[in-house]
Formats: structure tokens, sequence, C-alpha cells
């Protein structure tokens, strides 16, 4: 079984103002953040998308430019199909905005929380860090006094000791300064002792602090991952869904064409606007005939009865 590693166990380090775990943690956030952020874009762009798509699809469809009411039959049945189930379409689409902007709302909602919670946070355990790199500071400068101090409080044994051998009255002024720097020499490691002890509270406290603060950045993380996973679960459902339910109106109107046949769209045609099965008469050639009837040159004639009648003329 595999042990669980976390963030408070694995991010401290053996030099004692290094903060190479704290950023690496920081980073780690801010780059969650900036995951985030981007996903955040791109449902906002899908959601814009959707809604511009689904604003043409339904104009495209409901344009009254385009009429089938000259059309007769299945044919006519299955193009009010296509309609409809375009504007069913468009539907669909509109409503994976709404559901894309809860989405939007949600992720945005979770980063805005974590940001204020993390800057929070970050602050606090700055603030520890700071305190105690200053601390340590103050004591690598009292250890340094003390060391010089205590170097010349032995050299001033020595000189004591030297002394010893020469006149009384250089004795009693060395003593004297052996004694002063053995004064100072005692203050200074009482210094440096008591800024050593403030340091070790400081870095208990500092300890603890970012030992907070790890768990802080790792339980949020835990929160940011766990997040992430359900909002793009959901969004490829949102996008699976949208498909589905427009192939559902596609195959809607493909079961209304399936049914379409040209003869009996022809045959409603004919029934509803035919004129008659039978064609009009033959024209024949009808010979014109004169009326005027001729006996000879110079003959004044007669008028023939045969045929209409004489042929008046105005």
């Amino acid at each position: 079984m595999t042990r669980n590693i976390h963030y408070c166990d694995t991010f401290w380090g053996e030099e004692f103002n290094s903060t190479d775990g704290f950023e690496a943690v920081n980073r780690r956030m801010k780059d969650g953040i900036d995951t985030c952020s981007v996903v955040l874009s791109i449902v906002k762009q899908r959601a814009k998308c959707e809604e511009d798509f689904s604003k043409s699809l339904a104009k495209n469809f409901k344009s009254t430019d385009y009429s089938f009411n000259s059309e007769i039959g299945r044919l006519f049945e299955a193009l009010e199909s296509f309609r409809a189930n375009g504007e069913k379409v468009a539907m669909e689409h509109q409503a994976a905005v709404k559901e894309l902007t809860d989405c939007a709302d949600r992720i945005q909602k979770f980063v805005d929380a974590v940001k204020i919670e993390w800057r929070t946070e970050k602050e606090k355990a700055k603030k520890v860090i700071q305190e105690k790199q200053k601390q340590y500071d103050k004591a690598m400068q009292a250890k340094r006094i003390y060391y010089e101090k205590s170097k010349t409080a032995e050299q001033a044994e020595i000189s004591a000791r030297f002394a010893a051998l020469q006149s009384p009255t250089a004795v009693e002024k060395t003593v004297k300064q052996k004694e002063k720097m053995q004064q100072d020499a005692s203050k200074a490691e009482a210094a440096y002792r008591e800024a050593v002890n403030t340091l070790d509270e400081i870095r208990d406290q500092w300890e603890r602090d970012l030992f907070r603060y790890f768990v802080f950045c790792e339980d949020k993380d835990k929160e940011r991952i766990k997040m992430m996973q359900n909002e793009v679960w959901i969004l490829t459902n949102i996008f699976s869904s949208t498909y589905v339910a427009a192939d559902r109106c596609c195959e809607d109107t493909r079961f209304v064409l399936e049914k379409v046949t040209p003869e009996d769209d022809i045959k409603e045609f004919i029934e509803k606007n035919q004129t008659g099965s039978k064609r009009p008469a033959v024209v024949e050639f009808e010979r014109y005939v004169n009326t005027v009837i001729s006996d000879g040159p110079g003959s004044s004639g007669n008028l023939a009865r045969n045929g209409p009648g004489p042929v008046v003329r105005h």
C-alpha cells in the first residue's frame, strides 16, 4: 500500500533561512488559480459561441424568406419537420448557454474565495518567516559580538599573566582591564544566549505556522482538483447532451423523410389540382368557300345560295 505524502512533510529545508519550500507551494497555488482562470475563459467563450450560434440558427429557421407553403404531401411534412427540429436544436444550444454560465459562475466563485483565503494565510506565513529571518540576523550579530568580546577578554587574561611578572602598577592596570573585558564578554554572552532563545521561540512558532500553511494549501489544492474534475465532467456532459439532443431532432426529421415517396406526393397533387382527363377535340382544316359564282366574262352573274350565305362587306 502506497503511503500518502503531504505538503507539510515534504517542503522544508535544512538551510535555516531557506524559503524554497514556501515558494514552491506558492507557485503551485498560483498555477492552480491560473488553470482555473484558463478553464473559466474557455467556458465563457464557449457560452458566447453557443449563444451566437443559437440566435443565428433560430433566425435562420424562422426567416420568412424560407417558405414551404407551396409544397404538399410527405415532402411538405418532412420540410416542416426539418424547420421545427432546426428551431429545437437552436433551443438546445440556448439551454447550453445557461448551463455554461452557471458553470462559469461556480468556477469564478471558487477562484475568488481561494484568492482571499490564500492571501490571508500567505501573509501570516510571510510575517513569521520575516520575523525568523530578522531574529536570526540579530542572533548572528550577538554571536559575532560575543565572540569578539570573549576573544578580547581572553587576550586581557593573557596580558594580566604577563603583567604579573612586571611592576605592581602594571599588574593593577591589566587586572582592571581584564575584569572589564570579562564583564563585557559576560554581557555579550548573555545577550547572545537571549537572542538564541528568542530565535528558538520564533523558529518554533514559524514551524507551527508554516505547517498549518502547508496543510491549508494542500487542502485548497485538493478542493481545486476535485472542483475542476467535477466542472469539466459537467462541461463534457453539456456538450454531449447538446449533441445528443440535436441528433435526436435530426432523427425525427429523418423518420419523416423516410416516408417521402415521389409517387404519393404526385398523386396528392393530382387529386387536389387536376383539371380533367379529356383532351380538347382536334382542330380540323376548314376550306374557305367563295360565295360569289361567276358565269363568265362580262356576266353579271347570279348569287349562289350554297354555303353560309353572302359575305357582306362594309
